[in-house]
């Protein structure tokens, strides 16, 4: 015990102190600024807290909050059971905007740890799983923020929500099934069970992207005759293993489709790699955090004769995912009708360039410490102001009090055309 307090204390001290730092604009105004899926999320957890209250605890047809369009449906594709602490907390303290702060604190802080644990396991390096830690979590994310680009500020005001959760412990399991598949190591198996079962319950679109991802791993090590049966069992009591933590939440739900008509999810057919404008902006647009510190490094790398065959690989990668992503490159319109139901947006997938531009940084940092030792906390201070920067101004440029209920009637109080403004923030 006193060796793990000994080497790892500080990196949770700085993890909390990182994650507390993001959202003190939020504590000093205890105030929240909302975007469009924020009525949404608000509703859905009022919803849970309504059937709390009426002695229903696992969810089943939505019937207090007017959101009951999609019948059953909505609650396979939004699952709740890993907000429950968030729910109870907001039953504990009747506020909303702390419960949502504090939440949120603690998820910032488990998905720094998360992502630091996970590549230390595998590479035994400190300060390079420190970097990849803080560069992933404090870039990586669905959208980009509103006065700065900065996606971290994306998870305050609850657009995708729960897909943005996810997408922050996405590495853990992409990085636990590679260190099964590809390094023939099996001490991460249980790791990529549990965090596959916790993306299950939260976000179904941003799963099928690491679905996918695992499976073309799996593909490639076949193709490549990589794929041992030591390995296939491994990978097959795994999925056992996930599919027995999630049943609480898989089981019901199937039964519940297979017995009741669900209507279509919305779907926005502009966000399927609309033209090459938005890949352009995003790798050149001096607002993104990851690119901007992507081009950055290339340039120091490049003059001290560090670029390698590493970076070429990682670059090319980063490049390929934002194309894929972000551009008509790729031909969404041909697959947009059969994933529109449960992808949405090709940015519940943002995981792919943001877990490949994180290792470029860690990797460079890795290289470049040697020549400048003060690059890792430039490194650090650098993405973590701008992160704060992000919460800093969208919540004191706007200042919207959080007053979504009425406590006469009980009942959400939905945004009308009097209280929207017109760049879609609303009380």
């Amino acid at each position: 015990m006193k060796t793990y307090l000994r080497t790892y204390l500080p990196l949770h001290l700085i993890f909390l102190f990182t994650a507390i730092v993001l959202f003190l604009p939020f504590l000093f105004t205890n105030e929240l600024v909302l975007w469009r899926d924020s009525q949404f999320h608000l509703a859905r957890f009022h919803e849970l807290i309504l059937e709390q209250q009426n002695g229903q605890f696992f969810p089943d047809i939505v019937r207090y909050s007017g959101k009951n369009a999609w019948g059953y449906g909505l609650n396979f594709f939004y699952p709740a059971y890993l907000f429950y602490p968030l729910l109870f907390l907001w039953r504990l303290t009747d506020s909303p905007v702390t419960s949502i702060i504090v939440f949120n604190i603690v998820i910032i802080y488990f998905a720094l740890w998360s992502n630091f644990s996970i590549i230390y396991k595998i590479t035994s390096k400190l300060k390079f799983s420190f970097v990849f830690s803080i560069t992933y979590v404090l870039t990586a994310g669905v959208g980009n923020a509103i006065a700065d680009n900065v996606p971290i500020s994306r998870i305050e005001y609850m657009t995708q929500y729960a897909s943005n959760i996810v997408i922050l412990l996405a590495p853990v399991i992409i990085l636990s099934f590679y260190n099964i598949i590809f390094l023939k190591k099996n001490s991460t198996w249980l790791r990529a069970a549990i965090y596959s079962s916790m993306a299950v319950m939260l976000s179904v679109p941003t799963t099928l992207g690491i679905v996918l991802t695992v499976i073309g791993m799996v593909v490639v090590a076949g193709v490549k005759h990589q794929l041992s049966w030591m390995t296939i069992k491994k990978l097959f009591l795994t999925l056992v293993v996930i599919l027995s933590l999630s049943s609480v939440f898989i089981f019901p739900f199937l039964q519940q489709r297979k017995a009741n008509n669900w209507a279509n999810l919305p779907n926005n057919p502009d966000l399927f790699g609309a033209d090459f404008n938005t890949f352009f902006n995003r790798l050149f647009g001096l607002g993104d955090a990851l690119s901007l510190t992507i081009i950055i490094f290339t340039v120091w790398l490049i003059l001290s004769k560090k670029f390698n065959s590493t970076y070429k690989f990682l670059g090319i990668s980063y490049l390929a995912s934002l194309l894929f992503l972000y551009s008509n490159l790729f031909p969404w319109y041909l697959v947009n009708p059969a994933l529109s139901g449960a992808l949405q947006m090709t940015y519940r997938w943002n995981f792919l360039p943001a877990l490949f531009g994180s290792l470029y940084v860690a990797f460079a940092v890795n290289d470049l410490i040697k020549v400048k030792k003060s690059v890792l906390p430039i490194v650090y201070l650098s993405l973590l102001y701008l992160a704060f920067n992000a919460m800093m101004l969208n919540t004191f440029a706007k200042k919207f009090h959080l007053d979504g209920f009425n406590n006469s009637t009980n009942q959400l109080i939905l945004p009308t055309k009097e209280n929207i403004r017109t760049d879609g923030l609303f009380n």
